[in-house]
């Protein structure tokens, strides 16, 4: 492969003319063209693809680049038809108890992308070929992978925001109103999760008065940092007896237990709670954790019952916006322009660049392909 001196070029006018003549529902305009850039704020550095007149693609270096061999429903997703039975499957999915299946879905690690890196002067320095995770938590293949990726990022939210602050809510099976559980329902999931919404509002809404009132007996109390903002991650575990939701937080401020008992039995919550400091943020987030993967119906074959496991759509866990997180590396779609992956490998064609499509098409076992251009 003699693609060392190879730029990697934009679009040019006459190739996007060609592309709308094999796109006849698909109009790719300069202003969508000129819109491609990465504007997310926790992004460390952002990247501006070059307009039609600058015929070289510029961005910082170290950047990977993804060009993605999509599959079938994606390339039609624009099409109403599809929007719409896809749209009616998730309606008929809803409520409806989340089982990992017995085989990894078709799809699943079927299809390859590949990560282009570039150096300074616009010259490919290397290009990685990845097999494609459905990253399903219904998928036998990757439910374990997805557990194991937000482990990690537990972790390090928790150590980067100091979560030292263990917190568990549980709710009264006499307060649950019928609606969210009776002998047909079990919407303790959602219940939980909104009482808890209530809950912060009441917290940052009267907080500091609220507090003093109730804590004015208790000596050696640091009301300074009640002015902290208040960060936390909750997840979220079943109970195998009542078969309803509790919560397991971390925060990052002590609350006295009398204050957060009396707001979270207001809200309809139960009496059984308990606060308490760690000694180690890392051994706490390892712990809580586990419930990740303990709420993943059937792994392992384990006879777990389904009325006491998460349904379709509901969260496991949640991070609040107030928790600082580690810069992200910048990653831009490539071509984001033309809507199929024919297209994209026409275009690559044009420019030599054959052995890349050739690569995202070969069906072969391996998990990473790696092609490196430096000398």
């Amino acid at each position: 492969m003699d693609n060392q001196e190879t730029l990697l070029q934009y679009p040019s006018s006459s190739f996007l003319a060609d592309v709308r003549k094999h796109t006849a529902t698909e109009t790719i305009t300069e202003k969508e063209i000129t819109r491609i850039k990465v504007n997310n704020p926790n992004v460390k550095r952002r990247i501006v693809v070059g307009n039609l007149n600058k015929e070289t693609v510029k961005f910082d270096p170290e950047i990977p680049l993804y060009l993605t061999n999509n599959r079938t429903i994606q390339q039609l997703y624009n099409d109403k038809k599809i929007c719409k039975l896809i749209i009616e499957a998730k309606i008929r999915r809803r409520g409806e108890y989340s089982v990992v299946r017995s085989e990894p879905t078709s799809f699943c690690r079927s299809m390859k992308t590949a990560k282009v890196r570039i150096k300074e002067n616009g010259i490919i320095r290397d290009v990685k070929f990845y097999r494609m995770f459905c990253n399903s938590w219904n998928c036998p293949t990757c439910c374990k992978r997805k557990a194991n990726m937000v482990r990690r990022e537990i972790i390090e939210v928790s150590g980067l925001n100091n979560l030292y602050y263990h917190l568990v809510f549980t709710l009264d099976g006499t307060k649950i109103p019928y609606e969210y559980k009776n002998s047909e329902l079990n919407d303790t999931h959602k219940y939980i999760t909104k009482i808890f919404n209530h809950f912060l509002t009441l917290l940052r809404r009267e907080k500091r008065d609220y507090v003093k009132k109730k804590t004015g007996q208790i000596k050696h109390f640091d009301y300074s940092q009640l002015e902290k903002e208040l960060k936390y991650i909750w997840i979220i575990e079943f109970q195998k007896d009542t078969k309803n939701a509790h919560m397991h937080i971390l925060l990052n401020q002590f609350l006295p237990i009398e204050v957060i008992r009396d707001l979270w039995m207001h809200v309809g919550g139960g009496v059984e709670m308990f606060i308490e400091r760690v000694k180690t943020v890392k051994g706490l987030s390892i712990y809580v954790t586990k419930y990740i993967s303990k709420g993943l119906n059937g792994v392992d074959g384990s006879n777990i019952s389904l009325d006491c496991g998460f349904k379709y759509y509901e969260r496991r866990y949640a991070i609040s916006n107030s928790c600082e997180r580690k810069p992200k590396n910048s990653i831009i779609r490539l071509f984001d322009i033309l809507p199929t992956f024919d297209l994209k490998a026409k275009f690559l064609v044009k420019q030599g660049l054959d052995w890349i499509v050739n690569e995202l098409n070969n069906v072969t076992d391996e998990e990473v392909v790696e092609v490196s251009f430096d000398t």
